[in-house]
């Protein structure tokens, strides 16, 4: 029993790490806030003020990519601030529906 528990465990820990590594989820952020209203969400995405003009470039649309595990919190804290968003599966390169360019990097340096 406590090999088939290993393995269960070794799976899960190479599905998250596979996620983190591939941002296979995504926060898209569906409302855009009034001028003085970006505060909320801001904090809700532990932003800076100086990353304020990366976060208004990409609202409404998708603001952070990673594994379902770290952004559902995420997604909670804007939610929370009466911002509609959501956690959804990022779209495969392969099927066609990403749109192309450059991916969206957190001001931190993590893919976003």
């Amino acid at each position: 029993m406590s090999g088939t528990t290993d393995q269960a465990n070794r799976e899960a820990r190479a599905r998250l790490q596979r996620e983190r590594a591939e941002g296979a989820f995504e926060i898209h952020v569906e409302d855009r806030p009034g001028d003085d209203d970006w505060r909320p969400l801001r904090r809700a995405l532990r932003l800076s003020r100086a990353d304020l003009v990366w976060l208004k470039q990409r609202v409404p649309g998708v603001v952070r990519r990673g594994a379902e595990v770290d952004l559902a919190p995420v997604v909670e804290r804007i939610v929370a601030t009466g911002i509609r968003a959501s956690l959804r599966p990022r779209p495969s390169v392969d099927s066609g529906d990403h749109a192309g360019g450059a991916e969206p990097v957190d001001p931190g340096g993590e893919p976003a």
